[in-house]
Parts: C-alpha cells; sequence; structure tokens
C-alpha cells in the first residue's frame, strides 16, 4: 500500500475515505496554520472554496500549478478574502448553487448569474442561512430552494417552477419552430426534479462543514 510506504518513510499521511478536499483543507492546511505558513498545492476550486471559508490566518498561500518554464503563481488566502468579505459567508451556497464537481449543475447558469441574484434581491440573501443550518426543515429548504430557483431563471413573482416552465415554454414554442434550434434543457427544471437539486446543494454545504453525522 502506498500509505504504509510513506509513512515507513515518516511522512505524515492522512487517508481519506470520505470528501477528500474537505480532509485536505480542515485536517492538513487548517490543522497545521499555526506552526507556519501552510502552501496549498491544487487546481480543484473546491480546494480555494474550502480555504478560504475556513482559514483565519494571514499565512497561508494557494498554488496553482502552471505550465513547465512558467513560474507557479502563489495567492494570499487572506487577500482574497479581503477582497470578497461581503459574500464569504455565501460562498458555500454560492459555488454548489452554481454547480461543481459534486454538484448537479442548471443549463448554462453558472456562478456568476447566482451571485449577481443575490447581490440584487436582499430577500433571497436572507434565505441563504437556512442553507447552513443543520436542524432546517426539509420543507423549508425545498421551499426557499424553489423560490430562489424562480428568481434565477428571471421571475420575480410567486408563480412555481411547472408554472414558469409551461410559462418560458409557450414564450419560446410561439417565437420559432419546435423543431429547430429548441433545448429542454434550457426550461427551468420541474418542481420534481428541483426538489432533488435544492436536496443536493443543502448536503453539500453541511458536508463542507463537517456537519453530517
Amino acid at each position: 500500500m502506498l500509505v504504509d510506504n510513506l509513512r515507513s518513510k515518516r511522512i505524515n499521511v492522512i487517508q481519506s475515505v470520505g470528501n477528500a478536499d474537505c480532509d485536505i483543507v480542515t485536517k492538513t492546511v487548517i490543522a497545521t496554520e499555526e506552526n507556519g505558513n501552510v502552501i496549498l498545492v491544487g487546481e480543484d476550486t473546491d480546494l480555494l472554496i474550502l480555504v478560504l471559508h475556513f482559514s483565519k490566518k494571514e499565512n497561508v498561500f494557494t498554488m496553482r500549478p502552471v505550465r513547465q518554464g512558467t513560474p507557479n503563481r502563489i495567492t494570499k488566502i487572506f487577500d482574497i478574502q479581503n477582497k470578497i468579505k461581503s459574500i464569504l459567508k455565501k460562498i458555500f451556497f454560492i459555488h454548489a448553487a452554481g454547480g461543481c464537481d459534486t454538484m448537479s449543475g442548471l443549463y448554462k447558469i453558472g456562478k456568476i448569474k447566482v451571485l449577481q441574484l443575490l447581490e440584487k434581491l436582499p430577500d433571497l440573501r436572507n434565505d441563504v442561512p437556512i442553507f447552513y443550518n443543520p436542524k432546517t426543515a426539509k420543507d423549508d429548504i425545498v421551499k426557499d430552494g424553489e423560490r430562489f430557483l424562480v428568481s434565477l431563471y428571471g421571475d420575480t413573482s410567486t408563480i412555481t417552477l411547472d408554472e414558469l416552465r409551461f410559462k418560458k415554454y409557450n414564450a419560446i414554442t410561439t417565437r420559432q419552430n419546435i423543431s429547430t434550434n429548441f433545448n429542454l434543457a434550457a426550461l427551468p427544471p420541474t418542481k420534481d426534479a428541483a426538489k432533488f437539486h435544492i436536496s443536493r446543494i443543502y448536503f453539500q454545504i453541511q458536508e463542507w462543514l463537517g456537519l453530517l453525522s
């Protein structure tokens, strides 16, 4: 086993049995930041998001490997935190809702659109903390999540996702021939499909926070 081989050479090794990104950040970077400068090397965006949320010191850096012959780019995490201070507490929600490698994604909707919506609508910003609370009722998560998705697809009324999906379908098919240039994925998800997507957002945030039993 590679782990045993490395340990026999007195190399400290942590073997992950769950979310490896969480272990890399919480069991190594954060656990050692008291001992001096720490450099997190990796290309995975999840690693950056996690360390931005958890790091409380000024001696943590991130380095993204680049092409041979090009100097590695080292960035101080504290500097990034200062630049995004207004959204730092919502960064897990933005990352998950906008789609990442452990999340389902919405067609042509990414993190920028999620962020812009939260900046535009204070009421939706106030809903974000429920996704961080391990005691939030499932029905509340789905209800607020659906409201967020309706707004994400450009409707600020109180209609349901299914009603919005039908409304957008009618709008598209009256403008063009349904057999040409029509992508069903461009429509909002059905209410039933959205329920799983919203629940996954909640689960992923809870996992990143280390709140799953």
